[in-house]
């Protein structure tokens, strides 16, 4: 198995929770997504999924 496995992509969203994010991530792109939690009251969550391009 190659240890770098090569380019990675990432698209974003608005994030709707951990568990549908990873499950749009994974039914979409194939990818691994995670909601990144910022720290600003009024700024909205963002899905981050990343996967192979």
């Amino acid at each position: 198995a190659e240890r770098n496995p090569g380019p990675y992509c990432l698209k974003t969203w608005p994030c709707n929770g951990d568990y549908q994010c990873r499950i749009d991530c994974s039914t979409m792109y194939n990818g691994e997504g995670h909601c990144k939690y910022v720290t600003a009251i009024y700024a909205p969550h963002t899905c981050i999924c990343k996967y192979k391009c």
